[in-house]
């Protein structure tokens, strides 16, 4: 008899924390319905799409795995840290080439005559704002840190001689990569 009133009991509770937790959950919906109509109205286009995509793609676990140098996936924790600690260790211990007298990289580059003179020519003043006008905003830097941003507005204000020097700059950093 104390038995059955118990599971009575631990069933009762159980309903009473289902409807709890469907009524949470409902509330924490409306919640972030309104906060996306909010910023909707707002004009808040990038903050909307990415809330609207972390509600329709809901919650995923992040998976901590990844591959020994077979291939293999590791899933332990422990070998996945041996496993980065060992990818590290061989990424940073690389020997890199030093610099010479001139605080220039000695380098061994195997390249032809015949590229090394096709490739030589002085970009001209249309090359130059061309390249600038196909920059697009929004975009990560290249290795020269540099964003689009940065030069986009320049292509309006350079006039003729300032577009030489850039011309003469860009020739020689080429000059100096070939």
């Amino acid at each position: 008899m104390k038995h059955e009133v118990a599971m009575r009991n631990i069933r009762n509770y159980r309903k009473k924390l289902g409807r709890s937790v469907k009524k949470k959950k409902k509330e924490h919906l409306q919640k972030q319905i309104e906060e996306i109509e909010q910023l909707n109205r707002q004009d808040e286009r990038r903050k909307f799409y990415k809330a609207m995509y972390n509600i329709r793609k809901g919650y995923h676990p992040r998976q901590e795995a990844c591959r020994d140098k077979d291939g293999k996936v590791l899933f332990d924790k422990e070998e996945t840290t041996n496993r980065w600690a060992e990818y590290f260790k061989g990424a940073l211990n690389k020997e890199y080439p030093s610099c010479n007298d001139q605080g220039k990289l000695d380098l061994a580059l195997n390249i032809e005559e015949s590229d090394k003179d096709e490739n030589s020519e002085m970009p001209t003043y249309e090359e130059i704002e061309e390249s600038i006008a196909k920059l697009k905003n929004g975009r990560t830097p290249g290795e020269d840190n540099i964003i689009p941003e940065m030069i986009n507005p320049l292509n309006a204000e350079l006039n003729h001689n300032c577009k030489s020097q850039l011309a003469e700059f860009f020739c020689g950093v080429f000059k100096f990569c070939v």
